[in-house]
């Protein structure tokens, strides 16, 4: 198949090598002329949007925030023709999942929101889950190419959906990395050994994805991006903003992720929310 692919950064990069891997032909444009020199012996490079919107069976965006998606998609839906597919892997604003959706029908092409969840290793092992909304039609039509990033596959219903799905994921994982630097952080305080307790949250019920994978991470200071402070960040700001009530634990995570960036920590990965707890100054 024929593969557009918009955004080859974290995650982007290693989604791709797998469609590679799994004999696609695939062209590629970011913004970074940098990132995508690792695959000009595998892929067509692109020096522009235009270029890319032709001779394509599908288009994939995973850009940053909503603002890039809709900057992409404006160009996009200017020059791309039927029976190209598009599909936004980026988690942005299922309001604008929707516009996108209703733009595309009129151009008479078909969108789907399919935005993932489970971090740069996840990308690499094609383990991902990937949260579909839009027409089931072509949920179906491109599952063999969603089975090569993914393993969990959902289809959510309508256009919009897919984000919405993953934005309730964000909210869950913001209250659970939180909870596991404030949890290490006490245990710190109370002069414990940091691998003991996590062994202990780790075979216990406190037992999660962030205290397996993060946690080990945390306590030996590894700041590695995986996933970057910035994009959780919109995330949660994504989530505020969707919900019709008050999400105080999606709020308060939010004001510990609004100081990293304030600190210029925007770049590391989530897991590094743990500084924040170091920062802090404690008096009884």
């Amino acid at each position: 198949m024929r593969i557009g692919w918009i955004g080859v950064g974290v995650m982007g990069s290693r989604m791709v090598q797998r469609l590679i891997q799994a004999g696609h032909q695939l062209t590629l444009f970011n913004r970074s002329k940098k990132t995508l020199n690792a695959f000009k012996n595998q892929a067509t490079l692109a020096n522009s949007l235009d270029e890319i919107t032709s001779n394509q069976d599908i288009i994939i965006t995973m850009v940053g925030f909503p603002h890039d998606v809709k900057e992409v998609y404006d160009t996009l839906l200017n020059h791309v023709q039927p029976p190209t597919v598009l599909i936004d892997m980026t988690t942005s604003s299922p309001v604008l999942a929707q516009f996108i959706y209703q733009q595309a029908q009129l151009k008479g092409v078909s969108f789907l929101d399919a935005p993932v969840t489970g971090g740069d290793i996840g990308a690499k092992e094609g383990t991902l889950t990937i949260m579909v909304g839009g027409e089931e039609k072509r949920f179906i039509q491109l599952k063999p190419i969603f089975d090569i990033l993914g393993k969990n596959l959902v289809y959510m219903g309508g256009s919009g959906n897919g984000m919405k799905a993953k934005l309730a994921n964000q909210i869950a994982i913001a209250a659970t990395i939180t909870g596991l630097a404030e949890s290490l952080h006490f245990a710190q305080q109370q002069e414990l050994d940091l691998n003991q307790v996590l062994s202990i949250l780790n075979l216990g019920a406190a037992q999660s994805f962030q205290s397996v994978i993060q946690g080990p991470k945390m306590i030996a200071g590894n700041v590695a991006a995986g996933f970057y402070i910035k994009h959780f960040q919109k995330d949660l700001s994504l989530a505020l903003e969707t919900s019709k009530t008050p999400l105080p634990m999606t709020y308060q995570a939010k004001s510990l992720y609004d100081w990293m960036v304030k600190k210029g920590y925007q770049d590391l990965g989530t897991q590094a929310v743990i500084e924040y707890f170091k920062n802090l100054s404690w008096s009884k």
